[in-house]
């Protein structure tokens, strides 16, 4: 209560991701893909340059997680995300507060966390499509990051600013991504804890 307190009133951040002790054996189907839900980013020369989320047409994914997390349950939304760039920008996510991801390629991506500068001019912008995240422009200071491997799972707080950054656009990172609104990211790595 009291740490909490102390991070609240000085601005710092827990660091915003943890490694799950375990690493995925899933391999991703193409079969299973539904529809595009969203993207973000630029086409040049008929090719996509940025990060898309599909939503998948069965319960397979969800029925192998859940032997692992039984936590996945309704309460999680299941997207398979593509990054077909070399940067994407500072921002937050739209929708969730916490996700875990379970990635496939990796192309040696780093994932940047940033802390909210309070003593500095913030300036973020809506994404098209994007109800209630923010791209950030300024305002921020770079803090935590990681380099996922194939195989790795790793929880985010994405309602902590964050970016993407790679040294080349193909081929794509690719993770299965569940998404939660209901669990901040403290809650949900205190019950994944007890598994």
């Amino acid at each position: 209560m009291v740490i909490t307190y102390l991070f609240q009133k000085f601005h710092i951040k827990m660091v915003p991701f943890k490694k799950l002790n375990f690493k995925h054996q899933l391999s991703f189907d193409n079969s299973f893909i539904k529809e595009l839900k969203i993207r973000y980013g630029d086409e040049k020369n008929n090719l996509f340059y940025g990060i898309e989320y599909w939503l998948l047409n069965n319960n397979y994914y969800f029925d192998q997680v859940k032997k692992k997390l039984p936590i996945i349950d309704k309460n999680f939304t299941l997207y398979f995300m593509n990054i077909t760039s070399k940067t994407i920008l500072p921002h937050t996510d739209s929708g969730q507060k916490t996700v875990i991801n379970f990635y496939f390629n990796t192309n040696n991506c780093i994932t940047q966390f940033y802390s909210i500068n309070p003593f500095a001019v913030q300036s973020s912008v809506k994404w098209q499509q994007r109800n209630d995240g923010q791209v950030f422009t300024s305002g921020i200071t770079p803090s935590y990051e990681f380099t996922a491997q194939l195989g790795d799972v790793y929880i985010l707080d994405v309602s902590t600013p964050h970016s993407v950054v790679c040294d080349t656009c193909y081929p794509p990172r690719s993770a299965l991504c569940f998404g939660t609104n209901l669990y901040t990211f403290t809650e949900l790595c205190e019950i994944i804890n007890e598994y």
